[in-house]
């Protein structure tokens, strides 16, 4: 995971009051959910693996289950190649 999505911009995202922060780590199938913002950090951060559902708190109803999030497993330098 990139240290400026897990590390970096979860404050700056914080103080402007973004309700909720998702960081998408393709590598280890994850995604990890930032909720509840203070002035500098979020108080919530929640891993959700492939048998979890991710339910965006601004869209009520909404329910993605994160094993069906359709760019998993990354593809790779050669079937990008033959994609084009």
């Amino acid at each position: 995971m990139a240290r400026s999505s897990s590390v970096i911009k979860p404050p700056i995202y914080a103080e402007n009051r973004c309700p909720e922060y998702w960081v998408i780590d393709v590598k280890d199938r994850v995604v990890w959910v930032h909720t509840d913002p203070t002035k500098q950090r979020y108080r919530s951060v929640v891993r959700l693996d492939t048998n979890d559902v991710l339910r965006p708190r601004m869209l009520p109803g909404v329910a993605i289950p994160v094993a069906d999030i359709p760019w998993w497993p990354p593809a790779t330098k050669r079937s990008r190649r033959r994609a084009r």
